[in-house]
């Protein structure tokens, strides 16, 4: 597991002032395909997660992984993400770049499994026709994050 050391309220102060100046351009991550999912994921470094913050609205899916620290909570990458739709087929695997994962998923039921160092948080995800959802998924503070 990687843990990115970030102070969330700096994110967000960061994605909202990005959001304010349009002549920001950060670089996103590669669109990749899988079967008929178009998805990005990445958000390492301020300049990536900024990027990301600012093109999130635009996608149906949003994902984003965190882990509940003592002092400051840390985004993680290399999380085991699977979105399965309600006849329990997958619709989407991959291991995030990142700490965030955007989908271009069809409007509807999703189911969104998401794994790190074998502890696994389930969510329901309904993407509609318009608009953007957002999931975050924030692992616990654990024995291992508190020896830091």
């Amino acid at each position: 597991m990687l843990k990115i050391r970030f102070a969330r309220p700096l994110l967000v102060a960061l994605a909202t002032s990005t959001a304010l100046c349009s002549a920001w351009a950060g670089t996103l991550p590669p669109v990749k395909t899988q079967g008929g999912v178009s998805y990005l994921s990445g958000g390492i470094g301020k300049d990536e997660a900024r990027a990301v913050e600012a093109a999130a609205p635009k996608w149906p899916a949003v994902l984003e992984f965190v882990a509940k620290e003592k002092k400051e909570d840390a985004f993680l990458a290399n999380v085991s993400v699977r979105i399965t739709d309600p006849a329990h087929h997958t619709v989407l695997a991959t291991v995030s770049d990142g700490p965030f994962v955007l989908a271009r998923l069809q409007p509807g039921h999703y189911r969104v499994e998401a794994t790190v160092d074998g502890k696994t948080l389930t969510r329901a995800l309904n993407v509609a026709a318009t608009g953007s959802t957002r999931e975050v998924f924030v692992w616990p503070h654990s024995a291992e994050h508190a020896a830091g």
